[in-house]
């Protein structure tokens, strides 16, 4: 708790607007919430395109504050101020005992403007049984994207593709405080991955993959909802209608979520907490939503209700509004996913074109949802900042936009003394600096390749080849590549983790 009086900026969801709140001693009052509060709803949200500018801006300031504007790692290659990840090897789930393997890629610079400079990657396996019997194999492939961006990799068998199963890790990175901002808010802002070594300390031991496999953590808990609807107000009296909502609670008793709400102050010294949010008007976005706080634990019991003309709620700018409370009882898990649809039809173009056209299904994003709750969010034994809110909707954008690592799973027998092979094509995102850094990194995009991170399997053979190479010149690497001297196939050492390609296209080709 602050132990003098602090000024905030304050940032309504509806117009973008500064307004000064002056609270009383103890009162924790939240930093803009349009920066660090809205990322992902905003991105994929048109009509708030000032917020988009100023996540984009917050991005770049901590992705270029942590990389120092990118820079060179010489032979190591060069650090980017946004890592796309490396591509990861193929693993068996168990031990591999009896199979011998060698691996192949093939990077297609086939370009393709819509794909983002994805780069076309082609990860093929021989897999011999070297034992006297048949085995069946699960076969296991990682790749790091997000819900947002997911690009479904097909995966073949002996030429056939196969139908996989899709399984999903957890938020991948961690958290870090807002430059400036003191230990008090130590876990303020996204700390995503920034190297190969980042996502070696990921996945080294195992644990990882396994919490992947596990099930999903279940929201059972009973909840107390109160329901906000058909809120009013006089749009011509003041420029940003707000309604809050104020109550006093034991926060070691009482746990709030809360659905379309955006504002708010929180003193659990005092006991109180108040949330509000911008009434729309028709025609507005968000016009005829509801809006819901969901109670685990004690009842709030009393509540207050009151208007204001802007999202301050500053004393002295009072005005009437009106709004319809429902209370009833449901579980945490049916409200989530009942919430969770809502948000899925209000933003819909960006939800439905993850779910449908990727083949994610509803219950894989909702469980995403319950296991950032317990692992980071307001149902964890130690909650960081960027979520103590307890607003389900930065749950809902965060689970989609975050980092983390997918699996896919097939089954496969591979028969005694016989070759089976593997093949997975996907679309590999760049590394990159942005446009702003320094002019000699420019257009460098980079795709790092792992060779024994997280497999159980022992490469006997690895070697790359480049294909489609017009337009494209090599920067840095660590291949061998040469494509003045028409070297573009080489073979690699399995023993060496970690390879390296760093690449610009010519001018006539961006």
């Amino acid at each position: 708790m602050r132990n003098e009086k602090s000024k905030k900026l304050y940032n309504a969801i509806t117009k973008v607007r500064e307004e000064i709140i002056d609270e009383a001693q103890k009162t924790k009052l939240r930093k803009p919430v349009c920066i660090r509060r809205w990322t992902g709803i905003i991105a994929a949200t048109v009509v708030l395109a000032v917020g988009l500018g100023s996540f984009g801006l917050w991005h770049w300031i901590q992705n270029n504050m942590r990389a120092s504007s990118g820079g060179f790692g010489h032979d190591e290659g060069t650090e980017f101020m946004s890592y796309g990840g490396p591509v990861f090897p193929l693993t068996l789930k168990g031990n591999a005992v009896g199979i011998e393997s060698e691996r192949s890629l093939t990077y297609d610079f086939l370009k393709r403007p819509s794909e983002n400079d994805a780069l076309g990657v082609t990860d093929s396996y021989a897999l011999t049984n070297a034992a006297d019997e048949d085995k069946a194999v699960t076969l296991i492939y990682p790749f790091n994207d997000s819900y947002a961006g997911f690009k479904r990799p097909v995966l073949s068998i002996n030429g056939n593709d196969v139908d996989t199963q899709l399984y999903a890790g957890p938020y991948s990175g961690g958290f870090e405080g807002a430059r400036g901002g003191g230990p008090s808010e130590a876990t303020l802002n996204l700390d995503t991955i920034s190297s190969w070594e980042g996502y070696k300390a990921l996945l080294n031991g195992g644990r990882y993959m396994k919490q992947a496999f596990a099930d999903f953590p279940e929201l059972n808990q009973q909840v107390v909802v109160y329901e906000f609807s058909d809120p009013k107000a006089d749009h011509e009296a003041a420029e940003n209608p707000t309604l809050a909502v104020s109550f006093n609670l034991d926060y070691e008793k009482t746990t709030v979520l809360s659905y379309g709400f955006h504002g708010g102050s929180y003193d659990r010294e005092g006991g109180y907490m108040r949330q509000s949010f911008s009434i729309p008007q028709e025609g507005e976005f968000h016009y005829g939503r509801h809006y819901y706080l969901l109670i685990l634990g004690d009842d709030i019991n009393d509540y207050t209700i009151q208007g204001y003309e802007d999202g301050g709620c500053d004393k002295g700018e009072e005005m009437d509004a009106t709004v319809t409370v429902r209370r009833y009882e449901s579980s945490l898990g049916e409200m989530v996913q009942m919430l969770l649809r809502c948000s899925i039809e209000e933003y819909g173009g960006v939800y439905i074109g993850d779910f449908e056209d990727n083949g994610i299904p509803f219950e894989m994003f909702y469980g995403s949802v319950a296991e950032l709750l317990y692992q980071y969010g307001m149902l964890s034994e130690s909650v960081v900042d960027r979520y103590d809110t307890g607003w389900l909707e930065d749950i809902f954008s965060e689970v989609r936009v975050h980092d983390r690592v997918f699996y896919l799973s097939a089954e496969t027998t591979i028969p005694a003394g016989e070759v089976v092979t593997v093949t997975v094509e996907l679309r590999k995102d760049p590394s990159f600096d942005f446009y702003c850094s320094a002019p000699e990194n420019r257009g460098i995009l980079g795709y790092d390749l792992v060779t024994r991170l997280g497999t159980n399997l022992t490469f006997s053979s690895l070697t790359a080849e480049l294909i489609n190479t017009d337009g494209v010149e090599i920067i840095r690497q660590n291949y061998g590549f040469d494509l003045a001297k028409g070297v573009t196939k080489v073979d690699l050492d399995p023993e060496i983790e970690r390879y390296f390609l760093e690449v610009r296209r010519t001018s006539e080709d961006r």
